[in-house]
């Protein structure tokens, strides 16, 4: 059997947008939010969320076999423009004091240099 990710998605892999297909063979756990300690910019299409910041992000999150998880990390562009790192989120409506590490796609602070346009309350829409 192969081993299973659990992936945070704040963007065009939600549902109801672009890419979400990509997650058809992966189980939806539910919603999950992070610490407000994120900045979540507009890239046209979809969204960047840097490690820096007040903001907590609001996404999905969904537990991805090997194959899927290459796939988005083709996708993301993984290592080179958004890195999969490992961060903190508190599913929604659960445990509200269960914190989880679970795997995401932030990009390099740099991104950051002369934007000044962010995402204000953490959702894409």
């Amino acid at each position: 059997m192969s081993s299973m990710t659990r992936v945070f998605c704040y963007g065009s892999l939600k549902r109801g947008f672009g890419n979400h297909r990509l997650l058809d063979t992966s189980t939806f756990v539910g919603e999950a939010i992070t610490e407000a300690r994120y900045t979540m910019i507009p890239l046209g299409f979809f969204p960047g969320v840097i490690q820096s910041g007040n903001t907590s992000i609001r996404g999905e999150l969904y537990d991805v076999d090997e194959v899927t998880l290459r796939r988005l990390d083709r996708l993301e562009g993984h290592p080179t423009f958004y890195q999969r790192q490992e961060i903190d989120v508190l599913p929604v409506g659960v445990d509200e004091s269960k914190w989880e590490q679970v795997s995401t796609y932030l990009l390099p602070e740099s991104y950051l240099d002369g934007r000044v346009k962010s995402v204000e309350d953490g959702t894409w829409r």
